[in-house]
Order: C-alpha cells, then structure tokens, then sequence
C-alpha cells in the first residue's frame, strides 16, 4: 500500500465574534489582504484569506452563524 503524504489544506475556517477586527488583525498578521468578503444585514459575516503557493483558504465566520451543536451553553 502507498504511503499518503498530506500536501496541505484546502480550507480552514474560524469563527469570530467580531469579524471586522478578526479580518484587520489576520490581515496585519499574514500582510495580505481578504481574498472574499460578505455582509450579513449591513455587518461583515465572512471574510477570506487566500495563503501560499497553492491559495488555501483561511475564512473567518461570524459566530451568528455557529451551528447550535457548537455553541456552549
């Protein structure tokens, strides 16, 4: 059997409470801008990042949208 190597991420996605500071402190931090960014009723719910040489995808998600099984009680 062939060993499998992994190569890499398509797409890591976090949440955030506060997408608009998640997006300027991970813009600052990577020193790229978003790729992709979209406005849930006049708020930014997403924003996305596209990273090295193979453009992973890194997506910041408002926590509004966490399934209910995520959220702690």
């Amino acid at each position: 059997m062939k060993k499998t190597t992994l190569r890499g991420v398509a797409t890591i996605s976090f949440w955030a409470e506060d997408v608009e500071a998640a997006k300027k402190w991970y813009a600052e931090f990577l020193d790229v801008e978003p790729y992709f960014q979209r406005e849930y009723n006049g708020k930014l719910a997403y924003v996305e990042f596209r990273l090295g040489d193979y453009q992973q995808e890194l997506g910041i998600i408002s926590s509004q949208f966490k399934p209910k099984w995520l959220v702690q009680p």
